[in-house]
């Protein structure tokens, strides 16, 4: 396996070569262009969000992003970390980089004592389960008044701690991630 280092670092604290490495990792499976990409990040990111990368000597390895999103469930608020943009290099699909960038996020949130949150389309749920998390049955998802059909995840442990979710079947999501 590569030598890799993982950096976790706000949003405000983050280099503009680090958003060119993340913007190029991402176009790898969202086909918009540099200067979309970039939009996105500036509308949808705030300054106290946070990056996970993990990297090598040959560059970006893998990415994602946690943000504080207000999540309402049967007329219930809660604030979640949210987990976003999750990417690993086409060329290191397969290696145990995604689980190493999971295992990361979800042991921050772990020490944030927060519930995790994560949307997914259907093909990488078994992803996301066999990284700890497991898919809510949730009938109506919102988010910013846009509609959602693929699938919520919940991180498994932190769920089971708290029992709060259960029961629900609209979920309505203040921001994207």
């Amino acid at each position: 396996m590569k030598t890799y280092e993982i950096v976790i670092k706000k949003h405000k604290e983050i280099t503009g070569d680090e958003i060119a490495s993340l913007i190029l990792l991402k176009q790898q499976y969202w086909k918009y262009d540099y200067e979309s990409q970039l939009h996105w990040l500036k509308e949808n990111l705030l300054p106290e969000d946070i990056h996970i990368f993990v990297r090598s000597k040959e560059g970006l390895l893998a990415y994602l992003n946690l943000v504080n999103v207000q999540v309402e469930m049967d007329s219930k608020v809660w604030t979640m970390i949210g987990i976003g943009n999750v990417c690993v290099s086409k060329e290191n699909k397969h290696t145990g980089m995604g689980l190493i960038l999971m295992a990361q996020a979800n042991a921050l949130i772990r020490e944030l004592k927060l519930e995790g949150i994560l949307l997914c389309k259907r093909e990488l749920s078994a992803f996301y389960e066999l990284s700890g998390w497991e898919k809510m049955n949730i009938q109506e998802v919102i988010i910013n008044n846009i509609p959602f059909y693929d699938y919520v995840m919940i991180l498994k442990d932190r769920r089971k701690n708290s029992g709060q979710f259960e029961g629900g079947f609209r979920l309505l999501l203040n921001r994207n991630f």
